[in-house]
């Protein structure tokens, strides 16, 4: 017989119930539900809280136990064994109080002795609230009836035979309550360990258990999360410093999925965005590189004279146009040259260069800055040091942006120094200062670019990355080392001949 008019038999299919294939009835096929990142892991932690919770709960009894049997110990054998220590010392000295008293027949010794007998009393009443067996309550009945002897035959002053001696009939007796007690205490112990060796069988098996739950937690979160983090968290310090890498793959559909492609997406629109102010930096640099020669060459072109004699306000205000020209127009220079840096079109001019007059050279360039700034500026170079093949113009320009960076965070009054020493097939050219140094978490990223190591001191944050494009075009590197309050050190190693590119 046939369906209904009107009767769909697949509607159930349609409206998202599961298909069953090769004939599997519905019953007997095992549904794993598709968990999320959270999911997943509240499941795996509430397998190992349930261990943890079973082998407290074990714990926890066991400790309890021990814990009965050290609060039985601590609260009344201890002090049973101790108090009963301390009856002993007390025979004694009834016994000198005694003998005393027989000698000098003075009645002080004996007002002694009876209140020594008395606290006795007052401790073997007090020693039997801790005393818990029978041989230790009947020797200390014994000993409560040899004192109560020993104090009558003290009154009477009677003489008794040495071996049947009230005393020492309660020495005896208190050394067989010690010995019982000291049984008790042994037994109580003896307790306490084996208890204490359950517990600790018990905590070692939850502890296995445990570590084999935790191993496999640790593997799913290893594989599953706490891998693509890293990778996720490496790539980040890569965009941070402007190192935009290739697309982290992304691989499954749960939350560390989602995130990584997102995070492609933010890497993705930074490139393009770092790309265009590259490229409006380079633009405008390259329009504003023309009139600010114009100006530097007319402001040259006043102060000369060629226009006529300048008044002294006149050539003050000239001055300060071609010092401002010039500085803008180096800014214009190092924006380009960061931009060919970038592109690898930088050109070096590779030659024999003297050192010693690339220094020199650099140094007088920057000393009416460092004079101004009432700065000390020092070169150390050692007789020897051989000629470098390197870009000269390019190298002095390296070693002026270090010595200007010194100058700008150096406080007046402070020194400045340019030390040359050759180092096996290189040369190392360190530039210290006595300034503010750099803040630690600045240090990694000085040499990127626009990086600042102090904000409000002036500078654009390029020159520190022009220095290290040009030494690593020589093959060669650049780091800084750096205490803040003491100062900076710049170091450049370079080869003795640098191959061009």
């Amino acid at each position: 017989m046939g369906p209904a008019r009107g009767h769909r038999p697949n509607s159930a299919l349609r409206d998202g119930a599961p298909r069953y294939h090769g004939g599997v009835p519905p019953d007997r096929r095992l549904w794993v539900p598709s968990l999320r990142l959270g999911q997943k892991l509240v499941l795996a932690f509430g397998v190992v809280l349930l261990v943890v919770v079973a082998l407290v709960g074990w714990t926890l009894v066991a400790t309890d136990r021990l814990s009965g049997e050290m609060r039985t110990i601590g609260r009344q054998s201890v002090p049973a064994v101790r108090l009963e220590v301390t009856l002993l010392d007390t025979v004694f000295a009834l016994r000198r109080l005694e003998a005393r008293y027989l000698l000098f027949r003075d009645s002080a010794y004996l007002g002694l002795f009876q209140e020594r007998a008395l606290a006795m009393e007052r401790d073997l009443q007090r020693l039997g609230v801790f005393l818990r067996t029978a041989a230790e309550h009947a020797a200390l009945a014994e000993a409560r009836r040899y004192l109560a002897d020993y104090r009558a035959v003290v009154d009477r002053r009677a003489t008794v035979a040495p071996d049947a001696h009230p005393a020492q009939l309660l020495e005896g007796a208190l050394e067989r309550l010690y010995a019982a007690s000291e049984v008790e205490f042994e037994r109580q112990l003896e307790s306490a360990e084996r208890l204490n060796e359950r517990t600790r069988l018990i905590a070692f098996g939850g502890l296995g258990v445990t570590l084999l739950v935790g191993l496999g937690i640790t593997l799913f979160v290893t594989l599953r999360i706490a891998r693509p983090l890293r990778t996720l968290e490496a790539a980040t310090r890569d965009v941070a410093e402007r190192a935009f890498s290739q697309p982290i793959p992304v691989r499954g559909g749960d939350e560390v999925a989602q995130l990584t492609r997102a995070f492609n997406q933010m890497a993705a629109k930074l490139r393009d965005l770092d790309a265009v102010k590259d490229e409006f930096f380079s633009a405008v640099s390259h329009d504003l590189r023309t009139p600010l020669s114009a100006i530097t060459w007319s402001a040259e072109l006043l102060q000369r004279g060629k226009s006529g004699t300048l008044t002294t306000r006149q050539a003050r205000l000239v001055e300060g146009i071609q010092l401002s020209s010039t500085r803008l127009l180096g800014l214009v220079n190092q924006i380009l040259e960061l931009g060919r840096l970038q592109a690898g079109k930088l050109r070096l001019e590779l030659s024999s260069t003297d050192l010693r007059g690339l220094v020199e050279a650099a140094a007088e360039e920057i000393r009416p800055l460092a004079e101004q700034g009432d700065l000390t500026v020092e070169v150390g170079i050692p007789d020897g040091v051989p000629p470098l093949v390197a870009d000269g113009a390019r190298l002095q320009q390296v070693l002026v942006n270090l010595l200007g960076n010194a100058i700008r965070f150096t406080p007046p009054g402070g020194r400045i120094s340019v030390a040359v020493e050759p180092s096996g097939s290189d040369v190392v050219i360190r530039v210290a200062d006595t300034g503010v140094g750099i803040p630690p978490d600045r240090l990694s990223q000085i040499f990127e670019r626009y990086a600042q190591g102090h904000a409000g001191r002036g500078g654009s944050g390029i020159g520190l990355a022009v220095v290290r494009g040009i030494v690593e075009a020589h093959g060669g590197r650049v780091w800084a080392e750096s205490e803040e309050g003491r100062g900076s050190c710049f170091t450049v190693r370079l080869p003795r001949r640098a191959q061009a590119a």
